[in-house]
């Protein structure tokens, strides 16, 4: 499977698609966030998780701008 992913490249040693960690990266903040603003999270669905979440997607998008730029 990964060898015809988008993430083949980071098997190999190399960095993400660029496109791949921004589109990811950004579908799911805004999704996380919309939700949650909306209210159509579990009841018990915490901040400190989406805050979690948010990290990690922040990592997906500046590891893509950073491929863009090198």
């Amino acid at each position: 499977m990964m060898m015809l992913g988008p993430v083949y490249n980071v098997a190999h040693g190399h960095g993400i698609s660029p496109w791949f960690g921004i589109v990811i990266g950004g579908w799911v903040l805004i999704s996380g966030w919309t939700k949650y603003l909306k209210g159509q999270l579990r009841e018990r669905a915490h901040l400190g998780i989406l805050l979690g979440i948010t990290a990690i997607c922040a990592l997906f998008i500046v590891g893509g701008i950073l491929e863009l730029i090198r």
